[in-house]
């Protein structure tokens, strides 16, 4: 049975994939992400509720996508920061882009607590921004570069497809 479905995902397409998001990443605008991002999540998470929530609000709670995770007796938010830069991120934008999703923290969210701050970097990779990294481990936010964000992606795919129903067709064969 995997054998099977190692057959039907071929090396090559897995490639031919890697390299579709490798060129979208470097074309995209921060916005066009937000958008991936939300279908990405929606995919992987369906019990949880995700909005895209850039635009004039943004500049209150610097949150560009807003997971709502539904708790027992409160719900809890993930605050999603999308940024678009390519290379070294300098100290000046560093501070910019930390203070922005700290805005996050300092909103009233009606929906639910902040339990978590997340920024996305595209294209930039993470073997160049190490003083990112720390600044923003500093103020407790998670940090995913484009390599993380691939695998978001493959992950959604999988999810869609539905393997999970591929593998009960194939034991009732």
């Amino acid at each position: 049975m995997i054998k099977l479905l190692k057959d039907q995902i071929k090396e090559e397409d897995i490639k031919l994939l890697e390299k579709y998001i490798d060129e979208y990443n470097q074309k995209f605008t921060a916005s066009q992400w937000e958008e991936v991002l939300k279908d990405i999540l929606e995919k992987i998470y369906p019990g949880y509720k995700i909005k895209k929530t850039g635009g004039s609000k943004e500049e209150e709670h610097g949150t560009d996508v807003l997971i709502n995770v539904p708790g027992i007796s409160e719900n809890y938010n993930i605050a999603i920061q999308v940024k678009n830069y390519k290379g070294e991120i300098s100290d000046e934008n560093i501070k910019i882009i930390i203070d922005q999703v700290n805005k996050a923290e300092e909103y009233g969210w009606e929906d639910g607590k902040l339990i978590d701050k997340i920024l996305v970097i595209t294209p930039a990779k993470e073997e160049e921004n190490p003083k990112l990294i720390e600044k923003c481990k500093e103020k407790n936010i998670k940090v995913i570069f484009s390599e993380e964000l691939k695998k978001l992606i493959f992950k959604s795919i999988i999810e869609s497809i539905d393997l999970k129903e591929i593998f009960d067709e194939m034991l009732q064969e």
